[in-house]
């Protein structure tokens, strides 16, 4: 019941600020929208599943990618004149 509920409310959240027409569809607002939207779609679907598979390899995989893209901020920001 509550996997539903979540599911649903972060797609009427997701649906709404889509298509509200108030909202200010500049380039900046839309790509942090579409992040944040993601990651909370990310959170909902974790959450359904979490009981269905086995996802062991998933925090190593992410601690290796968090180390990737430190040293290639480090390297674009070493690079800077």
């Amino acid at each position: 019941m509550v996997k539903e509920a979540a599911f649903k409310v972060a797609s009427f959240v997701f649906i709404y600020f889509l298509l509200s027409s108030n909202y200010d569809y500049s380039t900046e607002y839309l790509h942090m929208f579409i992040v944040i939207s993601l990651m909370f779609l990310g959170i909902a679907a974790g959450y359904c599943l979490r009981n269905l598979f086995s996802f062991t390899y998933i925090s190593k995989t992410i601690m290796i990618t968090i180390y990737l893209l430190l040293f290639f901020l480090g390297l674009d920001i070493g690079l800077n004149e």
